[in-house]
């Protein structure tokens, strides 16, 4: 009976299609599918939504993959027949449901009310999946990612990672026409997941997810156009915020990140295991990267309806290039138009008015803001991200001119249209670098005179705290002018906090920073705790909001690009990140009352498991780094922006610096019976001045982390707390299984490089930490190993340097003096060993040095600071030179193992390096009298 009646509607839909199924009939708008759905139903009141979506699914094809997520593509008591449909109409339906690129056109795309383009085949397989998901259950495989989304996205990804240079995701693209579509041509070079796919891929999940939970579901032509047409239909039934213009936000509350890259991987391996794919060894990494990617672009990023799609005329003339990243965003209202718009055809509507205004009665040569923000959950692209505006009169090259659409002198843009700019629009610009981390938000009224743009209301708002650093949630967040990224901020506000509470303990205020951030899954739980004290629970929200803000920025530590977030200058010069730090001094607390089997939650919490996981990736992706980089801050005495000095790996200079020392720190304070308060322990530790002086012994400072870390912490000892931390972390989290043993050799090699890098190594201040100026030429390349160690001193400056800002000072005038007063390119020496317990990085490992005058290419030359005719540094500079910069060397293969010692007197005329240091270095393991000079001496006496 079922498959008559079928049949009867089918027939009775032929006829329909014989009369309005000719060629043209259709455009390729929602609208169109939208209407052959509500004819299906009206002529058959009992379709089921899951009837009619398999009806329009049986004109496309089902993959094997397909088959096996939601079976054949019919119920198994209803099998419409595709090929009873007209041929116009069978052809329409297949068109739209094989999708397809073919040049710069892409098929199977319909364009939606709101102004986005979608492919329909997601868009019905997501919501087939949904209804099915209770139905058909697979191992591990969620058939709603995988028959929707992830599939799509992993073999982008492989695709991109088999053709480096093909795009990995996109391109969007444009109409011929609004009104009625029928070719949509991308905007470039077309990924195997374009952003209609993934629109409709979008869309799919987040419906099939919402009839997966509903026990009744609409009918299909009812639920798409709640979705898609959000007006009227939508009050009916769907919550408001549940429309295809807020997908990006939808998708995001929706989906877990590290769900969907499980979900990905997983669905790539069945997807290969049903087709003639090609094994690939790392398709955790290829897909960890490229979500990334598809986070930035798509869930991160604002949507964006380009020029062509709301009908700009083109530029006249030759639009100006900006110069990239800029620093400030000017922020408008339309005034005229008035209203806010609401849909993309008014949005649309406004730009092409705005644009006419701007060209014919201002005379400029396009719109001339350079996005616009309509209520309709869209910016639009006015002169976009590369061309210059003419938005902010005398400052459009220093920045973009974002307009809301509508008067807003007594009224706000609503919240969705605020948060579009505020935080998407932003985060969007500062993570593709196209503005820098710490921009400026002005509104137009404080740089151009005599306009009240953008309206009262409006401009109140944008000077809210809230608005100018909204960023504090995301990557760089910065203050201006209440903090900068130093570690004497965050003493401070511990000491507010300890101030206005006498009896906070030290791990009270740790855990209260800690919870401004966040603890890391089910490990640091399992490790530490829920992070608060079962007999007090202090607040985040006792912390004022900015000082809420600033600490929960630097407990996420995160590399973006080359930023490197989360990290914090000290006095001595280095960089520490704040998480490992403080997670290490409270596993050090609570070290005691936590016991976990084999594992020492100091260790495993601080630095063990970052260890392993930098050795996992760097085992994983042979090309990248282990360990490293160091970085440079923007300004060393208000440092905002921290950039890396190369490549980076999971585990940098920073991060491991703020481990070694929250292992240290953490080490004493399980050791003591009552701990100092935390502002008094990180300011003895940090400062080494006169807070060292009460109460910390002297080598306890951060300047002397790797010494006091090697003199601490065994090597077998560490390994085997590295790989049992791995092997735990492995079973509480995502992470792909590893063979014990294969783990055990990655850490052991790793922790060689480790242990040459971080406690072999003498730590190096680099010349963009103490201000060089450039090198001027071009430098001559060292031929390395090297064969001679040169030591000199700097006679002037005469007194030894024994802090951060001293030496740096005291490097900054030996350059000048060496590039004015002496000519050369640059400073002489290769190194200078300073007595705060750093070298300073000279003409470095590299360049060929001006020290030593006919054996420049021969050796390295290294200065002590300060006069040493009577007087010797002290013992831990001395050491730094003698032990560490020569094992490092000889480690490094910059130096021969067999290398010779000379001071800059046995070779050029002169008293250096003074007698009592020359006297000294005589006693060193490979100084030599050289063979001329006793030959000399003979004849002489």
């Amino acid at each position: 009976m079922a498959k008559v009646l079928l049949i009867s509607v089918l027939l009775v839909f032929m006829t329909w299609c014989g009369t309005h199924g000719k060629e043209g009939a259709f455009s390729f708008h929602m609208d169109d599918v939208i209407r052959i759905v509500e004819d299906l139903e009206r002529l058959n009141p009992e379709l089921e939504i899951l009837d009619a979506v398999e009806l329009l699914r049986s004109a496309g094809r089902y993959d094997s993959d397909l088959r096996l997520l939601l079976g054949d593509g019919t119920r198994g008591d209803r099998k419409p027949v595709p090929s009873q449909l007209s041929q116009d109409q069978t052809h329409f339906i297949s068109s739209l449901l094989n999708h397809e690129v073919s040049g710069a056109r892409e098929g199977g795309v319909v364009l939606t009310p709101d102004g986005t383009s979608v492919a329909v085949a997601p868009l019905l397989i997501g919501i087939e999946a949904g209804l099915k998901r209770k139905r058909i259950a697979l191992e591990k495989v969620d058939v709603l990612y995988a028959a929707s989304l992830a599939k799509n996205l992993a073999l982008s990804f492989v695709g991109h990672h088999r053709r480096q240079n093909s795009e990995r995701l996109g391109p969007n693209g444009c109409w011929d026409d609004v009104k009625t579509p029928r070719v949509f041509t991308l905007m470039g070079d077309p990924s195997p997941a374009t952003d209609a796919l993934i629109n409709g891929a979008l869309d799919g999940v987040i419906l099939g997810d919402q009839l997966s939970k509903e026990d009744k579901p609409p009918v299909l032509s009812a639920l798409l156009k709640r979705y898609y047409r959000y007006g009227a239909e939508a009050a009916a039934g769907s919550s408001p915020g549940v429309q295809s213009r807020f997908r990006r936000r939808n998708f995001t509350a929706l989906v877990s990140m590290p769900v969907l890259q499980k979900q990905t991987v997983k669905s790539f391996i069945l997807y290969r295991e049903l087709s003639s794919l090609l094994p690939l060894r790392d398709i955790e990494g290829i897909v960890r990267e490229g979500l990334q990617d598809f986070q930035q672009r798509y869930l991160d990023c604002p949507p964006v309806i380009p020029r062509c799609m709301w009908g700009a005329q083109p530029y006249r003339g030759t639009p100006t290039n900006l110069t990239l990243p800029l620093s400030f965003l000017y922020i408008h209202h339309t005034y005229q138009p008035a209203q806010p718009c609401t849909s993309f055809s008014q949005c649309a509507a406004d730009m092409r008015s705005m644009q006419r205004f701007h060209q014919e009665d201002r005379g400029w040569d396009d719109i001339g803001y350079s996005f616009v923000a309509g209520s309709d959950g869209y910016l639009y692209e006015g002169r976009g991200w590369e061309w210059r505006g003419a938005h902010t009169k005398g400052h459009n090259s220093k920045g973009y001119g974002v307009s809301f659409i509508g008067d807003f002198t007594s009224v706000l843009p609503d919240a969705s249209a605020l948060a579009l700019v505020r935080d998407s629009f932003t985060k969007c610009a500062v993570e593709g670098a196209r503005l820098v981390p710490d921009f400026t938000v002005h509104g137009h009224r404080q740089v151009v005179k005599g306009t009240s743009c953008p309206g009262d209301a409006l401009h109140s708002e944008i000077t809210t705290s809230y608005f100018t650093n909204y960023n504090v949630k995301h990557t760089f967040p910065l203050f201006p002018g209440a903090f900068s990224f130093h570690m004497d901020d965050v003493i401070r506000i511990v000491e507010d906090l300890e101030r206005l509470n006498p009896e906070l303990e030290i791990l009270d205020v740790v855990e209260l920073l800690r919870s401004a951030g966040h603890y890391d899954s089910a490990y640091l739980r399992l490790l530490l705790g829920d992070g608060t004290r079962s007999d007090l629970k202090p607040e985040p929200s006792e912390l004022s909001q900015d000082q809420t803000h600033f600490i929960s920025s630097l407990l996420h530590h995160e590399v973006s690009g080359a930023r490197e977030g989360g990290v914090v200058l000290t006095p001595d010069g280095t960089s520490v990140a704040v998480a490992p730090l403080l997670v290490g001094i409270e596993a050090g607390l609570k070290r005691k009352r936590i016991a976990l089997e084999s594992i020492d939650v100091l260790y495993a919490a601080s630095l063990a498991k970052h260890l392993g996981l930098s050795f996992v990736g760097h085992h994983r992706r042979q090309n990248s780094e282990r360990l490293g980089p160091n970085g440079c801050w923007d300004d060393v005495k208000t440092p905002r922006v921290f950039t890396l000095m190369g490549d980076p790996s999971p585990a940098t200079d920073a991060l491991i610096n703020g481990a070694l020392d929250g292992m240290i720190l953490g080490d004493q304070l399980s050791k003591e019976g009552k701990p100092p308060v935390l502002s008094a322990l990180l300011k003895r530790y940090y400062r080494y001045g006169a807070e060292a002086a009460a109460g910390s012994s002297p080598g306890l400072q951060s300047r002397f982390r790797r010494r006091n870390f090697a003199a601490l912490v065994s090597m077998p000892v560490l390994q085997e707390q590295t790989v049992k931390s791995l092997i735990l972390y492995r079973e509480l989290s995502s992470l792909p299984p590893l063979e014990d043993n294969l783990i055990e050799g990655m850490v052991r090699e790793g922790l060689q490089d480790f242990q040459q890098r971080y406690l072999d190594c003498p730590p190096v201040i680099p010349r963009c930490m103490w201000g060089a100026q450039p090198y001027r030429g071009t430098p001559t390349n060292l031929m390395l190993p090297l064969s001679f160690l040169y030591i000199h001193h700097t006679y002037q400056p005469a007194q030894p340097c024994t802090s951060f800002s001293q030496c740096a000072a005291d490097m900054r005038s030996m350059q000048r003096f060496h590039q004015e007063d002496r000519g050369w390119d640059d400073i002489g020496y290769s190194f200078v060993a300073g007595s705060d317990g750093n070298l300073y990085e000279g003409r470095g490992w590299e360049w060929q040095g001006a020290h030593t005058r006919g054996h420049n290419s021969k050796g390295y030359g290294v200065s002590f600071i300060g006069d040493f005719t009577s007087v010797l540094p002290d013992a831990s500079t001395l050491a730094l030179v003698r032990d560490s910069f020569t094992k490092c060397a000889v480690q490094g293969a910059r130096l021969v193992p067999d290398f010779t010692v000379h001071g800059h007197r046995q070779i050029v005329n002169t008293s250096s390096p003074g007698d009592a240091l020359y006297s000294e270095i005589t006693t060193w393991k490979h100084f030599k009298v050289r063979a001329f000079r006793i030959l000399y001496l003979q004849n002489y006496f």
